[in-house]
């Protein structure tokens, strides 16, 4: 749901990254260690996808 009734987690992130905005079920966001969005990723990509892994990878591995 957008706008005044969605959810504080997505009122957050579309503040945080309002380009990023999902436009459809399944949208995902990785969220860093350090408690901001580190990726966001569209409906369409799987979350097996290989962008989806190096993402985790790349976040995980930061201190």
């Amino acid at each position: 749901m957008v706008g005044p009734k969605a959810h504080p987690f997505y009122k957050w992130a579309a503040e945080a990254r309002p380009r990023d905005v999902p436009r459809w079920n399944f949208h995902k966001y990785l969220i860093g260690r350090d408690g901001y969005i580190a990726d966001v990723f569209a409906s369409a990509v799987e979350p097996t996808d290989t962008r989806v892994k190096t993402a985790i990878a790349k976040a995980l591995a930061a201190s």
